[in-house]
């Protein structure tokens, strides 16, 4: 598990603990802990929607949505694709 992933599911188990059904979070210091994602507020929505049980949603405009990275070379020669998590669009 990484390190986002510890901190993501400490979050559910804390928000579970306080008798919440999920945590939203803005952009903020908190927003780039949980995810690593340096969002800023503007006049559009951005917000992480962490369940206490179940898998984070990231809300973003379409414009600002983290986009596929280019194929990277591997040591075959065959090349391998990285992609961002795909965001909801608001």
């Amino acid at each position: 598990m990484s390190q986002k992933e510890q901190r993501l599911r400490a979050a559910q188990l804390a928000a579970t603990a306080a008798g919440l059904d999920a945590l939203l979070i803005p952009p903020s210091a908190d927003l780039q802990y949980l995810t690593g994602y340096d969002a800023h507020a503007l006049e559009r929505l951005t917000l992480l929607v962490l369940p206490a049980d179940g898998e984070p949603t990231l809300i973003v405009p379409a414009w600002s949505a983290p986009r596929p990275r280019p194929p990277t070379p591997t040591a075959c020669g065959s090349s391998t694709t990285s992609t961002a998590p795909t965001p909801t669009s608001s």
